[in-house]
């Protein structure tokens, strides 16, 4: 009888661990529900984007920097940055290293959260926070929405909305490691 209860017990276990392993995130979780024979090439990248993006900012601009078309694309921030037009991809990849090295030496906590995208025909939306601790203690959680045009399975549209008045603290930061690096 003890053997029973152990074996039952065992296999209890091992459909909870392999439950709680398929309830991982990968992808969109607003996209988990659409049927396989329903999705299409933007969903199987926007599943693909949201997934590098939930694993780590590192990975997320892997898979970017993987999408982004030879010819370049057009990106527009809301509002508006400097260096806002068209974006070459080996000008792509200085500036995400640049910016990725700068985020993880502010905030060595730095991550992605609440990853979510929605797919529209041949572009997708990806909505995610960038979240750390700056060295003062200050929380940084700055929200973004990117609009992504895809032809032939790469982005050549970028529209990206994020929330600068969340950003104060994190552009005074950026600031004084600009100053000290100068000093140097």
């Amino acid at each position: 009888m003890y053997a029973i209860k152990i074996g039952i017990a065992f296999i209890a276990i091992i459909a909870l661990t392999s439950t709680s392993l398929r309830a991982e995130p990968s992808g969109c979780p607003s996209l988990k529900d659409v049927p396989e024979a329903e999705l299409t090439e933007t969903h199987r990248i926007a599943n693909r984007v949201c997934a590098a993006a939930q694993s780590s900012p590192t990975e997320y601009s892997k898979v970017m920097i993987g999408l982004w078309s030879d010819d370049g694309v057009n990106q527009v921030h809301e509002p508006g940055l400097p260096g806002d037009g068209m974006i070459f991809p080996q000008d792509n990849v200085k500036t995400v290293e640049v910016r990725d090295a700068e985020s993880y030496k502010l905030m060595p906590d730095f991550r992605l959260e609440n990853v979510d995208g929605k797919v529209l025909g041949d572009s997708f939306w990806i909505f995610y926070n960038r979240v750390g601790t700056l060295a003062n203690g200050k929380k940084i959680n700055v929200p973004i929405a990117a609009r992504l045009i895809l032809r032939a399975g790469k982005i050549v549209d970028a529209r990206l909305t994020i929330d600068l008045s969340t950003m104060t603290d994190y552009i005074a930061a950026q600031r004084e490691l600009a100053a000290k690096s100068k000093l140097k």
